[in-house]
């Protein structure tokens, strides 16, 4: 039960590092807003929320219907990210990770350029006027529609051999979440995956010093 629990976290964590905001790129970081998408997976039916406050830390939180809550917290000052899963079998556990290249998902139409994505055209979706653009990465294949009038994502499509992923912008504001956003949970237990070669014994991941306060 153990081995099988820690496979699904792993995997959740896995699922959900393929929309951490573009690192490299880097436009997340400099500007703060806060998204709230209708997402499809093969989790599940549930809501992303991506956010930013502009200052270096992002937010990545999803939830499926009937199933787990998943936040992740990106401290780019510190190349950290928190992925806080909350579930029955675990209560709150936070992964500690460090951030990596391969942990990229474009959202703005000036990463869609240095990614050489390829353009799809335009229409309007969701009341924004659009434009596409598709690329790959880590084995799967991002389709991509910006919103022109919000220059943020509107629509995505993600499909690798492990099945697919669909989001659809609910709601949209250029502020930032409330700071409390991007702090971990004091009562969630740390464990350090490194880089994914393994899990640190419970309780064995450290908070960085410059990592925002817990709640």
């Amino acid at each position: 039960m153990k081995n099988h629990l820690t496979t699904t976290l792993v995997s959740l964590f896995c699922f959900q590092a393929s929309f951490i905001p573009a690192q490299s790129e880097g436009t997340w970081r400099n500007r703060a807003y806060d998204a709230t998408y209708a997402m499809t997976s093969r989790l599940g039916v549930g809501t992303m929320r991506l956010a930013a406050d502009g200052k270096g830390h992002a937010l990545i939180e999803n939830a499926i219907k009937g199933g787990m809550k998943n936040t992740m917290i990106v401290d780019s000052a510190q190349n950290t990210c928190y992925s806080i899963i909350q579930a029955p079998e675990v209560g709150k556990m936070a992964m500690k990770m460090p951030m990596s290249d391969s942990m990229n998902h474009a959202s703005t139409s000036e990463d869609m350029k240095k990614r050489g994505a390829t353009p799809l055209g335009a229409k309007v979706i969701a009341g924004h006027p659009c434009h596409g653009f598709r690329y790959s990465i880590e084995g799967g294949t991002h389709e991509d529609w910006i919103g022109d009038d919000i220059d943020m994502l509107v629509q995505g499509a993600f499909k690798d051999k492990d099945g697919d992923m669909t989001l659809l912008l609910q709601a949209y504001s250029p502020q930032a979440p409330a700071p409390s956003a991007f702090v971990l949970p004091s009562d969630a237990r740390v464990m350090d995956v490194g880089s994914m070669g393994g899990f640190g014994g419970m309780g064995g991941g450290k908070v960085p010093s410059g990592f925002p306060g817990r709640m």
